[in-house]
């Protein structure tokens, strides 16, 4: 079995910065894994035109439960943000 990288995002109305944000990573990642938190916009439909598996997320207050619910989905992880300032950071789960 190869290895694999996912890509999971913490998102909110991002419809002007997503198509980029995943273009950017598409040749990189094996799955997308979008932890939506109740975008009225175009998110949705620019994550599913980009195969990402869609989970709803009730935002309650706390970006470490959005986070975690977000790891909790992923088969190996690449976590970024869609904001272009936020898109550096990486990190793998402890469990990797």
């Amino acid at each position: 079995m190869g290895s694999s990288i996912s890509l999971a995002m913490i998102v909110k109305d991002e419809g002007q910065v997503l198509d980029e944000c995943l273009q950017s990573v598409r040749d990189l990642v094996d799955e997308i894994i979008i932890v939506d938190t109740g975008s009225r916009d175009e998110t949705l439909e620019i994550a599913r035109e980009h195969g990402a598996r869609i989970v709803g997320y009730l935002w309650c207050d706390d970006f470490g439960a959005a986070r975690n619910e977000s790891l909790r989905l992923c088969t190996c992880l690449l976590y970024t943000s869609p904001s272009p300032r936020d898109r550096t950071r990486s990190r793998m789960p402890s469990s990797a």
